[in-house]
């Protein structure tokens, strides 16, 4: 029985390892879209602003009909009480909005 448990764990990894990972602070993600419509920047709008990270930077490129995003995520030991989070940060339509001019900018 030994040398089976011996081979479902190959590396070493023990499943208390696996559970300690931490969602990483920064990640880019690059999505597949075409922004010269508006109803797909609106979509890729409503996508972004429902993301739970701060957008760091947003790359369209309107050829390769690619956006790059990168989101850096809070990190749960520094959290900021809400009262002191901007109302910008706070309100989602806000969020979109600005998200939407951003996309609309860098189309035309």
């Amino acid at each position: 029985m030994k040398s089976k448990s011996k081979s479902l764990s190959p590396s070493g990894t023990s499943l208390a390892s696996v559970e300690s990972l931490s969602m990483p602070l920064f990640q880019e993600v690059v999505l597949s879209a075409d922004v010269r419509c508006t109803g797909c920047q609106n979509r890729l709008a409503d996508m972004m602003s429902k993301l739970g990270a701060e957008i760091e930077s947003v790359v369209v490129n309107a050829s390769e009909k690619s956006v790059t995003l990168v989101c850096r995520y809070p990190s749960t030991a520094a959290k900021v009480p809400s009262r002191l989070v901007p109302a910008l940060h706070r309100n989602p339509l806000n969020k979109f909005a600005l998200i939407k001019r951003i996309l609309r900018s860098s189309s035309s």
